[in-house]
């Protein structure tokens, strides 16, 4: 579940030859931009939380929960951060731990996010509350389908965590509005999920021609250096 093998689904229709010699640069350049997209999430979903805690007074209603909360989402984004770095810093060194790690920290902080937007739908109903954590929610699943486009199966699980609980919630309350506001997003989610898709084959079919097109290139430039070098030889004979 945590393992970072995308890359190998778009290889099937690539030259073999040239894909395998560009596959560590390509491995690489696709941690550091997974590492460079997720860090401002691992500031703004907590920020998020903590915003909508104190703005809707739930901090006070919830004391012990948002505090939990808060611990668990702040755990998480302090692994993904410290993750973040270690993959930044020592870019070839415990490389598939350190995603394990990522990985995980990451669903916390959804686990943690969608356990709160759930407490919000069910403390206060349709009201600003509710609408503002809604919009935040859909502010960040957006955020995550781009920051996490190289990883399509911990973007299906984040998404996942996120919104699953608050959409049971919402739709167990039984009333007509809340039913119609959790059916929308929930078409919203399943939209994102088929982002999901879509930005990940983007991304590595983007990622794996640029990089074959200059393995290519170089190729081109060694067969030149080659013939130069044969012509030269025999003009001196």
């Amino acid at each position: 579940m945590f393992k970072f093998d995308d890359v190998f689904r778009f290889s099937k229709d690539q030259p073999k030859l040239l894909f395998e010699k560009k596959l560590p640069e390509i491995y690489a350049q696709a941690i550091n931009d997974l590492a460079g997209r997720s860090k401002a999430g691992a500031i703004i979903v907590p920020a998020c939380l903590v915003i909508a805690g104190f703005v809707t007074d739930f901090y006070l209603i919830q004391t012990n929960l948002f505090i939990a909360l808060l611990t668990v989402i702040f755990i998480g984004a302090g692994g993904r951060l410290l993750t973040i770095s270690f993959l930044k810093s020592n870019p070839g060194k415990n490389v598939q731990r350190n995603l394990s790690v990522f990985a995980v920290s990451s669903l916390l902080m959804a686990i943690s996010w969608g356990a709160g937007v759930a407490s919000f739908f069910g403390q206060y109903g349709p009201s600003f509350p509710f609408y503002l954590i809604l919009v935040m929610s859909a502010g960040i699943c957006a955020g995550t389908v781009t920051n996490f486009s190289a990883w399509r199966n911990l973007t299906y699980i984040y998404l996942l965590c996120m919104n699953v609980p608050p959409i049971c919630v919402g739709l167990y309350s039984w009333s007509v509005e809340m039913i119609s506001i959790m059916s929308a997003f929930s078409a919203f989610m399943i939209y994102m999920l088929i982002q999901t898709l879509y930005r990940n084959i983007e991304y590595w079919n983007g990622m794996i021609k640029g990089h074959l097109f200059e393995a290519q290139s170089e190729l081109l430039t060694e067969s030149n250096e080659l013939l130069e070098l044969r012509m030269e030889e025999q003009k001196a004979f």
